[in-house]
């Protein structure tokens, strides 16, 4: 039995969607609303493809807090709210074919440059801004936007710790790194650069860790621990939340760590 085919309303996660694309498309709704639509950006996706198919109800709203800085990232919102806009993102292969630069949205907005990827391969990059005037008033036939003011959030604290100098050693082999990653990008690509900053990152990582426990666990745990209160802790390597993780553990207080090692339905209960 078709799963959709008795229902009035469907409410479906995005995996939903990809699975059950053809009965979906099939029921030709009046109304359909996208949330989270910061995750139908990439037109190449599976689930924006199927979202596309669903875009053609008579009234269509996409919703999401996400920003999205970068001119590529509304192409498929655009093209799913106005079916006029047929604008090919970009041909991906070879070179623009001559005359036919302005139906490529990212020739138009995306200001595309060729980088080198190796030593003999270059790629297209569609990261940049341009036209951004004309762009702007395509959104704004559909755009209604919530700034921080009209919603009166409360003011953000920030607190900035220095944790401490480094070594001239550790400051020297730094400099170093940086300037060797720097250089690779020029001779070699891309590629060969990005290697030598996850490098320099994982580096400048193992040096700041040590203030950073030692910071946690004389100042930021106690204040914790007084205020009874439940706190979140947010880290970009895995091996600063294990570090973390182990502190909390020796100093008894309870907590719950997820990270990409813990599996999807224990994450999702």
């Amino acid at each position: 039995m078709d799963p959709v085919s008795a229902s009035v309303v469907d409410v479906v996660s995005y995996s939903w969607l990809v699975s059950n694309c053809n009965a979906l498309a099939k029921r030709q709704y009046s109304f359909v609303a996208f949330d989270e639509a910061h995750y139908l950006k990439s037109p190449q996706v599976a689930r924006s493809k199927c979202a596309f198919k669903l875009s053609k109800a008579r009234y269509l709203v996409l919703l999401s807090g996400t920003p999205m800085s970068r001119s590529k990232d509304v192409f498929s919102h655009l093209r799913m709210l106005d079916k006029r806009f047929c604008h090919k993102f970009f041909p991906f292969t070879g070179f623009y074919p001559s005359g036919q630069e302005s139906t490529f949205f990212a020739y138009r907005y995306c200001k595309p440059t060729r980088v080198r990827v190796s030593r003999n391969e270059f790629r297209w990059k569609q990261d940049g801004c341009e036209n951004n005037d004309e762009l702007r008033f395509l959104l704004s036939r559909y755009l209604i936007r919530r700034t921080k003011e009209v919603l009166q959030l409360p003011p953000k604290t920030r607190i900035v710790r220095h944790l401490g100098p480094m070594s001239t050693e550790e400051e020297s082999q730094l400099k170093d790194q940086i300037q060797r990653a720097s250089e690779l990008k020029e001779d070699v690509g891309e590629n060969a650069f990005r290697g030598e900053l996850s490098r320099l990152l994982s580096q400048s990582r193992d040096v700041k860790l040590p203030y950073l426990l030692s910071h946690f666990r004389h100042e930021t745990l106690p204040e914790i621990v007084a205020s009874q209160e439940k706190v979140l802790i947010f880290a970009q390597y895995l091996k600063t939340i294990d570090h973390v993780a182990a502190l909390l553990k020796e100093m008894g207080v309870p907590f719950i760590q997820i990270d990409g090692r813990v599996d999807m339905k224990l994450r999702a209960g």
